[in-house]
Order: C-alpha cells, then structure tokens, then sequence
C-alpha cells in the first residue's frame, strides 16, 4: 500500500469473487470516506 497525495493505492491479495474487472495482484487507487461514524474504502478509477 503506498499513499499518494489524495488517495491510497493499495495492491489486491486475491483474486475478487466476481468479476469486477480487476484481479489478484493489481494495484488500485481508492479513497477513504465517512460513513456515519464508519469509514468506507472506494474504488476512484484508473490512475
């Protein structure tokens, strides 16, 4: 996992249970939001 300046790039460690395009092993770029008092990760496309 690596932070850039507006969103963390985190690496898959298994392959997804459907197929959402993306598999084990790639890296992805997500940001970190509030949800009432939980926090969620989101997926923010392609870098």
């Amino acid at each position: 996992m690596d932070v850039a300046e507006d969103h963390v790039i985190g690496k898959l460690l298994n392959e997804p249970y459907k197929d959402f395009g993306v598999h084990e092993g790639d890296t992805i770029p997500f940001g970190i939001v509030k949800d009432g008092e939980d926090y969620v990760c989101v997926y923010i496309g392609e870098e």
